[in-house]
């Protein structure tokens, strides 16, 4: 399991480097989705929709860093740093733990 970590962690890191952006990002995969950027004064949006979706379109609020939108393009590809609401699996080490967890399971 420690190598699987280890290599996630690499290639997280690997794929923020290709963007030029070293900051902590969870990575959503949204390969094959449709997208565009709305504006709304000074309020960027990211909508994204599935091929079969047009009308389920679904928001998120681009994050901005010093007035500017966090957009980063690489050759075929973007990365723009939006809050989403998403489900985040945190991945700990049950050695450091002073939870029973076997009551929780």
């Amino acid at each position: 399991m420690s190598a699987i970590i280890t290599r996630y962690l690499k290639s997280h890191r690997d794929l923020l480097r290709h963007f030029g952006c070293m900051q902590d990002y969870f990575i959503k995969s949204m390969i094959g989705y449709n997208w565009e950027i709305i504006t709304y004064g000074d309020a960027y949006f990211l909508e994204y929709w599935g091929s079969r979706e047009a009308k389920a379109r679904t928001s998120a609020v681009i994050v901005c860093q010093d007035g500017r939108p966090q957009i980063f393009k690489a050759k075929e590809y973007a990365l723009v740093v939006a809050i989403d609401c998403v489900k985040v699996g945190f991945l700990l080490e049950t050695r450091l733990t002073k939870t029973d967890l076997e009551s929780y399971i």
